[in-house]
């Protein structure tokens, strides 16, 4: 699930307008044929697909967003995907990794499951630069890039954007994060120099795709056993929501995994298809996670949380208050129903045009900043009342800051 495109002005002439509708087209296409290609493979190797579901661009907190959607009306208990076990990517299919002794070397005295990620990620990066020769290639050339997930995953931070939200303890959350790949960094280069390396025929993989890898199988596995990792071809396209709009459920029997509709699903045409990720997360492990931020989220941001988060204090480092930081980036002057319910005001276009590569990420830590702060802050977004607050608030000498102590 990742972000695509956002518009760089609320104003936009017809004629960009045309062309945008021209690139979303392309786009839809794009998403389409990666999804019958992947859908065929599936199918000439034993999986069972609903014959009326296809990929397509999808809105999701004013993001565009691959989803998958169905062409029929469907009802409860219908199947949408079975995926027999040979085609899940796991494992079992790589005993020259999995059985590789990674804690005999010692620069991989790591977590058990961060050397199965590693491994995992090693494999996707192997199978990836096979390219045509892997038997997963028609599902692996779909997989978001590093770059798309530079744009909006937290573990991929940039320093300016750790010092603007220091106060948030998601970010502290993420350099422990970055320091652990350092570490499997260091680990996969002395696998790569050792025997075992060359046991796993890894000489020729490069560090990037091993991240890039990693990125993929840690936000796209399901959990499809005891420690047991795997990716689903054709599955891992399907977004999530929050509870009450979630419309299909995945299990695992029989050496298969499927995906049925709900047991009191009624789907209409043109529906997109939701699961569940992790029904209990708030929007702080959302993010971290999956880089996902659900903006009517039923689950509010812990108390745990709460207590170590700085709402109006500058921190060591920066030279803006959370508050200056993530309130000129958010649409405080929506006052639409949906904007009354949301748990933050979505980004305004023009502050996602200007705030760089990392927009869409910045944005979703604005919101979950908003989501934590704004009672603090005094901030409601879509009441008449808030923008002399907001104005107050956004003017440093106007009055003194107050310091404050899957699944999936």
């Amino acid at each position: 699930m990742r972000p695509v495109a956002f518009l760089g002005s609320a104003l936009v002439s017809l004629q960009l307008a045309a062309e945008l509708a021209d690139a979303a087209s392309l786009i839809n296409h794009a998403q389409e044929d990666a999804w019958t290609e992947t859908a065929s493979w599936l199918q000439e190797n034993g999986a069972v697909l609903h014959p009326r579901l296809h990929a397509n661009m999808t809105w999701h907190g004013g993001n565009h967003i691959r989803g998958v959607v169905t062409e029929t009306e469907l009802g409860p208990g219908e199947v949408l995907l079975r995926i027999p076990e040979k085609l899940w990517f796991s494992e079992e299919h790589f005993p020259e990794l999995v059985q590789a002794k990674l804690p005999e070397i010692p620069e991989c005295k790591l977590e058990p499951m961060d050397l199965k990620f590693l491994k995992m990620g090693v494999a996707v990066a192997r199978e990836s630069k096979r390219k045509a020769d892997s038997f997963f290639h028609p599902y692996l050339k779909t997989l978001p890039s590093f770059n798309d997930f530079r744009t909006f995953f937290p573990r991929l931070m940039e320093n300016s954007v750790v010092v603007d939200f220091w106060a948030l303890p998601l970010v502290k959350t993420v350099l422990f994060q970055q320091e652990r790949d350092a570490k499997a960094r260091v680990c996969f280069g002395s696998w790569q120099a050792s025997a075992e390396g060359s046991a796993a025929n890894i000489s020729g993989i490069a560090w990037s795709d091993v991240s890039a890898g990693l990125l993929q199988f840690r936000t796209r596995a399901y959990h499809v056993g005891l420690n047991r990792p795997a990716l689903i071809p054709g599955s891992d396209l399907i977004n999530t929501e929050r509870a009450g709009t979630q419309n299909a459920d995945w299990s695992t029997a029989n050496r298969a995994f499927a995906l049925t509709t709900g047991k009191d699903a009624k789907i209409t045409a043109g529906s997109e298809l939701y699961e569940s990720y992790c029904p209990e997360c708030d929007n702080s492990k959302m993010l971290l996670v999956w880089g996902v931020y659900l903006e009517d989220n039923p689950s509010p941001i812990s108390q745990e949380e709460r207590d170590h988060l700085n709402c109006s204090e500058v921190q060591q480092g920066a030279s803006k208050t959370l508050l200056e930081v993530a309130l000129p980036m958010l649409d405080l002057e929506s006052s639409t129903d949906a904007a009354r319910v949301w748990t933050a005001p979505r980004c305004k276009p023009s502050s996602l045009a200007s705030a760089g590569e990392q927009a869409p990420l910045i944005c979703n830590l604005a919101r979950l900043a908003y989501e934590a702060c704004a009672r603090e802050w005094g901030v409601l977004a879509g009441r008449p009342s808030r923008s002399a607050n907001i104005a107050t608030k956004l003017e440093p000498k106007a009055q003194p800051l107050l310091a404050v102590s899957r699944t999936r």
